[in-house]
């Protein structure tokens, strides 16, 4: 299972100061990082950066600055790293004024549909992201006070109670209609596009409720067992790591 923490980092993995200025010299705190660590480490997900610190390391995700590299040495310390950047799809009038909370929604939707494999994400991020597709997989730590071990505690839950991706929804399904063909196939497929457009109206996620929709009878795979097949579903994706989905 690939899991995902698109990370901020002012207000995030130090106490944001709104007045400083972004070419200033910033730092992380290490207590922050080891926190962000327990979480990496816990749930073995990958980081990838949505902040303006972003801009900071290079396309081989080198250091470019000293508050780069200060930030590079705390995660070598605790033995994590940054996997990925999200693409930068900021205008001039943006990064002049700074707003980048604007369009980190779209560069964090952006990089998901490049990399449809992800089953399980979370945003940190102590700003509102304008998206109700990103407040429902969003932690936000107050700013004042950084990650905490409650930011911690709720994001390794959210991480760990995870649902396959789009994608690998779809392959199961698949594989499943080959092990058991029958109408129960177009009907779980019918099901997860009337749940996705429930979703969207009710500003809900709408690929969470799509993937469910189309794994809510995946216990057919094994045959024809009347009501048994709730049973053998709900074992059949706890057997795989997608709690959230079997429940």
């Amino acid at each position: 299972m690939r899991k995902v923490i698109f990370l901020d980092v002012d207000g995030v993995l130090n106490i944001n100061d709104p007045s400083a200025e972004i070419s200033s010299f910033y730092h992380v705190d290490e207590d922050k990082v080891k926190r962000l660590s327990e979480i990496v480490k816990k749930t073995n997900s990958e980081i990838i950066i949505h902040s303006a610190w972003r801009f900071w390391f290079n396309d081989n995700l080198n250091p470019l600055n000293e508050s780069a590299k200060s930030f590079d040495d705390y995660f070598n310390k605790y033995e994590i790293s940054i996997k990925g950047l999200t693409p930068d799809l900021s205008t001039e009038e943006i990064r002049k004024t700074k707003k980048f909370s604007l369009v980190k929604a779209d560069e964090i939707l952006t990089w998901l549909d490049n990399n449809p494999d992800v089953d399980s994400w979370i945003v940190l991020d102590d700003l509102d992201l304008h998206n109700d597709v990103i407040r429902n997989h969003q932690v936000k730590p107050d700013p004042k006070k950084g990650l905490s071990n409650e930011d911690v505690s709720k994001t390794i839950a959210l991480l760990s109670s995870s649902t396959p991706s789009v994608s690998n929804a779809m392959l199961l399904l698949k594989e499943a209609e080959v092990l058991n063909p029958g109408a129960w196939v177009k009907h779980s497929e019918n099901v997860a596009l009337a749940a996705k457009l429930i979703a969207e109206k009710c500003g809900m996620d709408s690929d969470k409720a799509y993937v469910l929709g189309l794994l809510h009878d995946i216990g057919r795979r094994f045959g024809v067992s009347y009501l048994a097949h709730v049973y053998d579903g709900y074992h059949y994706l706890l057997d795989l790591g997608y709690n959230e989905a079997a429940r």
